[in-house]
């Protein structure tokens, strides 16, 4: 492919995505050029850190939908509160409370880590 077809299709831009768990574990961020993957960043590192809270890079959810343009701890702070409201539908039920609970943990101890490394 000459480099004339290469700019038409917009292969030369990076882009990054992740994928972001139910208890907002955050996997490695893929740096992809076009269809090419160029390599993985840790989330938790500096570069990683700073792509997720300038909101650089596309986030997907378990549900298969995407956000982008988000800072991460906003998109972390809207997690915690779906968790609330599930967790509130059923307030009598010990278990379902007990592992919401956790879930809200998780996802404050990696809003924390996210706040702490900067």
């Amino acid at each position: 492919m000459s480099t004339s077809q290469g700019r038409r299709h917009g292969d030369n831009r990076l882009h990054y995505s992740t994928a972001i768990l139910g208890d907002g574990r955050i996997l490695p961020i893929v740096e992809t050029m076009g269809r090419r993957l160029i390599r993985e960043i840790d989330p938790m590192s500096a570069e990683g850190r700073n792509l997720l809270d300038t909101g650089m890079v596309t986030l997907w959810f378990d549900d298969g939908a995407s956000v982008m343009t988000a800072p991460i701890q906003q998109v972390l702070a809207r997690i915690q509160t779906s968790v609330r409201q599930r967790r509130d539908a059923y307030p009598g039920i010990s278990r379902w409370t007990a592992h919401h609970d956790e879930v809200l943990r998780s996802i404050g101890r990696v809003k924390r880590t996210l706040r702490s490394r900067h």
